[in-house]
């Protein structure tokens, strides 16, 4: 179903933070991008780029229903300034819901620079974080605290209303990007610097303590399993593309290295059994190996091998924040979703995919499944397949 219609003019600017002055009238083309599911699913947030150029129809942030109920009317809840564009090439804003659905964060750009929105979807109010990118941020479970890690602090808010930071951790390391609450939001994890070592520290709120739970050199990216009793662990090497993938007990107990290899990514299965590796080819850098790893048994299943799309890449490399708003996962932990062009295996047995980008669907007994041949709705360029596990 279509979800949104574009407006062939844009009139009132009236409900915009900021004021922004009048926008452009006549718009002749616009894309759609990072598009994102509200938590309970009645809602999409999705950013706009407006043709001809940013600096004469800015990004927009919109919200709409997911049935299409008002796919001619989307609400704005941000406009960018006219000087400024996106995060990233192609994707003008990262935004993130809160766990229950009643507010979301986003990067917006403002005549200052990119600053933290968070907006409530309640009473549609906003305010900014005195904060300056990079940038990265976290909820809680429970949506009632929110952490952001930049300008070389970990801080953490628990008043939304005022924005106000009431607690900061050592936490600052540019050697880590986004930290992570537990699943059970008693705890975050972070990483910070001593003495020329690297710590990953999980603080407990209850009784204000930090605790060491693994030492690495280099840069690390880390993520919860999704019953809070690990961590997994990317540690990466500035001077080679080698990196190694650990599995962290959260007591700090026990450190166990799981695959060695040219590793980006990883990302957690449902049910916390396995976890989704994307590694680089190491003849062709922009092709990547699609792979799953049990964490238990630390069998490795090659799914598949392709070129990821630009979008996906910018995924890639950042994982440990897009992770908490974007999954490649089905929510049944029996599929994973990618878009780009895929060399090996295709659906005829081949070992060709052409040059087409494509979004596929790839089981995690390593059957691929291309989504412009089998059943599935293409909503705002995300395939979505209507019977995946």
């Amino acid at each position: 179903r279509d979800i949104h219609d574009q407006p062939s003019r844009f009139q009132s600017t009236e409900n915009l933070p900021w004021n922004l002055g009048s926008v452009h009238p006549y718009i002749t083309q616009t894309r759609y991008t990072w598009p994102g599911w509200a938590p309970d699913g009645n809602r999409i947030l999705y950013s706009s780029i407006a043709s001809p150029s940013p600096g004469v129809a800015p990004f927009m942030l919109l919200s709409t229903m997911a049935d299409g109920s008002i796919a001619d009317r989307p609400d704005i809840l941000f406009q960018n300034q006219y000087d400024r564009i996106g995060v990233v090439e192609g994707g003008p804003h990262y935004s993130l819901w809160s766990p229950d659905g009643k507010k979301l964060a986003s990067i917006v750009g403002t005549l200052s620079g990119l600053v933290l929105a968070l907006f409530d979807t309640e009473d549609e109010s906003f305010l900014t974080l005195p904060l300056r990118a990079p940038m990265y941020f976290g909820w809680s479970p429970n949506s009632e605290r929110f952490a952001v890690h930049g300008s070389r602090k970990l801080q953490i808010i628990d008043d939304l209303i005022d924005g106000e930071f009431g607690l900061e951790l050592e936490g600052g390391s540019s050697r880590y990007f986004a930290p992570q609450f537990a699943p059970d939001g008693e705890g975050i994890a972070f990483v910070t610097e001593d003495d020329g070592k690297f710590f990953l520290n999980v603080h407990q709120f209850s009784n204000k303590t930090d605790t060491p739970v693994a030492s690495f050199e280099g840069f690390v990216w880390f993520r919860w399993s999704p019953d809070g009793e690990s961590l997994a662990v990317l540690k990466g090497d500035s001077q080679s593309a080698e990196s190694e993938i650990w599995l962290v007990a959260a007591n700090g107990r026990s450190k166990m290295l799981l695959v060695r290899g040219r590793y980006q990514m990883f990302m957690w299965s449902p049910d916390g059994e396995k976890l989704l590796l994307s590694e680089v080819d190491k003849l062709q850098p922009f092709r990547a190996h699609w792979t799953v790893i049990d964490a238990n048994a630390g069998v490795i299943t090659q799914l598949a091998t392709f070129t990821p799309t630009l979008s996906l890449q910018q995924m890639i490399l950042f994982f440990d924040q897009y992770s908490a708003s974007h999954t490649f996962w089905s929510p049944g932990g029996q599929s994973t979703v990618f878009a780009g062009v895929l060399h090996n295996p295709t659906p005829d047995g081949g070992t060709g995919g052409g040059s087409i980008e494509r979004a596929w669907v790839v089981d995690v007994d390593g059957d691929p499944r291309d989504c412009k041949r089998h059943p599935c709705v293409l909503v705002l360029s995300v395939a979505i397949k209507r019977n995946i596990k």
